[in-house]
C-alpha cells in the first residue's frame, strides 16, 4: 500500500442516474464537491475584526440573523450572534484562510476547518420547492424565505443549512458528508414523480 488517499464526491454513486417524468426533468440535483467550510467565531462588535475579515477574504460578516452574503466565489452564513460559516471555492484554499488567521491575530477568534466533513447540494428546477418540502416542515415559500436568507433546520431527519435564491426554484443545502448519501437517496425518491437529474460540479 502506498498510503495515498483518494477523494470521492458523495454524488459519484448517483450522478449517472437520470429519471425524467414523461420526458420532463423537474429538478436538477447538483453537488459542489470539495469546497472549503470553516466555522468562524469572533466578536462582531469589534470593528477592527470586521474590517480585517473583509480585507482577508473579500467579503464581510453578516450580522442580521439567518442571512447570508455572497461574494464572487465565497459565502458567509450567519449561524449565531458570534458564529458564521464561511464557504470558500476549494478545501485547499490555504492562502485565503492563512490571510484570515494572520489578519485576526491578536483578536479573540476561533477558526475551525470542517472542509472534509461537509458538502453542498444545489436543488433547482420548477419542482425544487415541492421536492424539498417532502422532507421538512420549514416554510420554503419565497415570500417567507427570500434571497439572502439562510436557516438551520432538519430535512429527512438530517441537520442541514438551507440557503435560498428567493425565486422558489433554487436552493442550496449544506449537509455533513456522512449524511449526504442518505439525503441524496431521499431527494431521488422525492423527485421521482417530477423527474430528476444528478450532476456534479467540482471546485
Amino acid at each position: 500500500m502506498n498510503g495515498a488517499v483518494s477523494r470521492r464526491a458523495v454524488l459519484a454513486a448517483f450522478e449517472a442516474e437520470e429519471c425524467p417524468a414523461d420526458g420532463v426533468v423537474g429538478v436538477d440535483i447538483v453537488e459542489h464537491a470539495f469546497e472549503g467550510y470553516f466555522i468562524l467565531r469572533c466578536d462582531p462588535e469589534d470593528e477592527s475584526v470586521a474590517a480585517a475579515i473583509a480585507d482577508a477574504i473579500g467579503i464581510g460578516l453578516v450580522t442580521e440573523p439567518n442571512r447570508t452574503v455572497r461574494a464572487a466565489d465565497a459565502d458567509v452564513y450567519w449561524l449565531g450572534p458570534d458564529e458564521w460559516l464561511l464557504r470558500t471555492p476549494s478545501e485547499s484554499d490555504a492562502t485565503r484562510i492563512g490571510l484570515l488567521r494572520e489578519a485576526l491575530e491578536g483578536h479573540w477568534f476561533a477558526l475551525t476547518d470542517l472542509s472534509s466533513g461537509m458538502t453542498r447540494l444545489t436543488i433547482r428546477g420548477d419542482a425544487a420547492r415541492d421536492v424539498l418540502a417532502q422532507g421538512t416542515t420549514f416554510d420554503l415559500d419565497p415570500r417567507t424565505f427570500g434571497a439572502g436568507q439562510c436557516a438551520q433546520t432538519v430535512m429527512a431527519r438530517t441537520n442541514v443549512l438551507l440557503g435560498g435564491a428567493g425565486d422558489g426554484r433554487t436552493f442550496d443545502v449544506i449537509v455533513r458528508r456522512s449524511f449526504a448519501d442518505h439525503l441524496l437517496t431521499f431527494l431521488r425518491d422525492a423527485a421521482h414523480d417530477a423527474g430528476y437529474r444528478f450532476a456534479r460540479e467540482s471546485a
